[in-house]
């Protein structure tokens, strides 16, 4: 789900500098965009200290402060629904048994939206990372997030289906 900004929205991170607002526009536009810290058509984007800096302090708690307000709201509406079917997926920074880490993401399967995610490092379980991750999502969701689980949809991962039964 994505979404997009008003410039009044961007504008309550920048309202204190009012004299050079480029200078938080600029590394915002670039690290949006994947150009990252360089120059473009001529135009350089400040200082590398003053672009991370600006980088650190306004535009990720900017992307932290919207993600946290999307996924309040698609709680709130699953709450509100009672019970749901949720599917998981893992997937692993590099293919067989030598994963150093794995992402599992839950969804939604009517609404079709993310609900959940966890990074799972290895060392930091015991035994299978997908089961393991697995396992502290749909914690999270039913003890934290009072969500009401009705059935769960993954890949073919027998150690995942063992756990669910």
């Amino acid at each position: 789900m994505f979404a997009f900004w008003t410039q009044e929205q961007l504008a309550q991170f920048t309202d204190h500098n009012k004299e050079k607002p480029c200078q938080y526009h600029f590394p915002m536009a670039a690290s949006l965009s994947g150009i990252g810290f360089c120059s473009v058509s001529g135009l350089i984007l400040g200082e590398k200290d003053s672009y991370y800096g600006n980088t650190k302090d306004f535009l990720y708690p900017a992307i932290l402060n919207r993600y946290e307000q999307q996924q309040a709201q698609i709680l709130d509406t699953l709450r509100s629904v009672g019970k749901i079917v949720i599917s998981g997926d893992a997937s692993c920074n590099s293919p067989g048994y030598s994963a150093l880490t794995c992402t599992y993401t839950i969804l939604d399967c009517v609404s079709q939206e993310v609900i959940y995610f966890c990074i799972a490092r290895r060392g930091q379980f015991e035994s299978d990372l997908e089961t393991e991750a697995c396992r502290e999502l749909l914690s999270i969701l039913t003890r934290d997030y009072q969500l009401d689980i009705e059935g769960i949809v993954t890949d073919q991962n027998t150690k995942v289906a063992k756990m669910i039964r």
